[in-house]
């Protein structure tokens, strides 16, 4: 690997000292190999992330596992981008890693590992392309809905070893269940169904009506379940024409009056409460605790190749003026630096907190919320400062740094870590104040 202007910078440390990022940049060279950019059509060679801040060996060792793929990941990038959906070679090279049962419970022959360890994982797999890792927080994060279904279903579904569960538990539009005997016949249509590709099953959900009359709680409010299905029962719809995120393969699916077994089917709410225990549970926590930090990993991991791509343009800049780089971008890259290392921290703590709670505790939904979101918004504005920064470099489709922008302003668009998310933790905030 060429030498490149940050690699002196210790970043095992949350937050490397600020006049070390400067005897390091003037210290470093100015330039990467030339040959660079004809090796993969960028100008940019993977540099290796850092391992979250008080890295476990687990987690080192997962991240070299995902890092392992870079080359082969590289190789299809813009493969991805163009078919629109997770390149077969890179899917089957993460199946075979193992990758998406690590956090499937033991019982059902997962790796049952903390979420720490799964954001370290897709992070590093975001660095290398967005679209992957969005796919890989998909795949991992869908690993304890295991918790949420009875013990027989989910160890259909997942003791094989090779689950891939694409789809949400949103209702939508029209959708609906009719109760029948044994079971449910669901209809609708589900638009965000990320690597729906490559998945052998899709989640989908729908308030259920019995007799033709929709079912409701005392309030009012809709049951709504989650149904889990075969995916060779639904119709895929080529609809993903996106800004960013492209090669996440996130099209809407279709299905008409199709059974599903009521053991394939829980109420919603399940999927935001902590479990009970029972014997095979696993992590057993809220899918808002696991989805939203991995949301704020992908983010980063983006940032972190926006990082990368603009010191690269820098550099190449320098070397043809024959000057230094200016202390403006050399500002631009250390408080860009600094600013992604301070809400890592932030980030990982936090998921380190969810691995540590005792079976049962109660739920931290506002908490991780706010703590993916924040990632999520530190990492869009790092990405902007450093495109606007770039100039015409950047504006170029075969740009790393053009890629990142776009990802980046994708992924801001989910629900977990949308505005909402900073809303619920003033809410729990204020309440917890008043009660005080």
């Amino acid at each position: 690997m060429s030498n490149r202007m940050l690699t002196n910078i210790k970043r095992s440390a949350p937050l490397a000292p600020a006049r070390a990022i400067y005897r390091s940049l003037k210290s470093t060279p100015r330039v990467q190999e030339a040959t660079d950019g004809h090796r993969n059509g960028h100008g940019y060679r993977p540099a290796a992330l850092p391992v979250p801040p008080r890295a476990t060996t687990e987690e080192s060792l997962w991240v070299e596992r995902a890092r392992s793929l870079a080359p082969l990941i590289d190789q299809h990038r813009e493969a991805g981008e163009a078919e629109r959906h997770l390149p077969l070679a890179v899917f089957s090279a993460f199946d075979e890693a193992g990758f998406s049962r690590m956090l499937v419970p033991k019982a059902f022959g997962g790796e049952q590992l903390g979420l720490s360890s799964a954001l370290a994982v897709v992070e590093e797999f975001s660095r290398q392309d967005g679209a992957v890792g969005w796919n890989a927080w998909i795949y991992i994060a869908h690993g304890v809905i295991a918790d949420y279904l009875p013990e027989a279903t989910a160890a259909e579904i997942y003791t094989p070893g090779h689950a891939f569960i694409a789809g949400n538990v949103t209702s939508y539009g029209d959708c609906r269940a009719e109760v029948v005997h044994g079971g449910y016949l669901l209809t609708g249509r589900w638009p965000f169904a990320s690597g729906s590709h490559s998945s052998n099953w899709l989640l989908a959900g729908a308030p259920l009506w019995l007799k033709g009359k929709l079912q409701t709680y005392s309030d009012g409010a809709p049951v709504i379940h989650a149904f889990v299905l075969p995916s060779g029962q639904c119709e895929l719809l080529d609809t993903w024409y996106t800004t960013g995120m492209r090669g996440t393969g996130s099209n809407d699916f279709t299905v008409s009056n199709i059974f599903v077994k009521e053991d394939f089917s829980v109420p919603v709410g399940r999927f935001w409460a902590t479990q009970e225990d029972r014997p095979t549970l696993g992590l057993g926590r809220p899918f808002a605790e696991v989805g939203s930090p991995m949301l704020g990993a992908v983010a980063l991991g983006v940032a972190r190749r926006a990082v990368d791509s603009f010191v690269e343009i820098v550099n190449h800049k320098a070397q043809r003026s024959g000057g230094e780089v200016p202390a403006e971008l050399l500002e631009k890259i250390g408080r860009a630096e600094s600013t992604i290392q301070a809400v890592r921290g932030y980030l990982y703590e936090t998921a380190r907190t969810v691995d540590g709670l005792p079976r049962g505790a109660p739920a931290m939904n506002q908490h991780a919320g706010v703590a993916g979101a924040l990632a999520a918004m530190i990492a869009e504005q790092v990405t902007d400062t450093l495109y606007a920064a770039a100039g015409t470099k950047a504006i170029y489709a075969n740009s790393p740094l053009e890629r990142c922008f776009r990802d980046v302003h994708t992924i801001t668009h989910h629900g977990l870590i949308g505005t909402n998310a900073f809303v619920e933790a003033g809410r729990l905030l204020a309440n917890s104040m008043r009660s005080s």
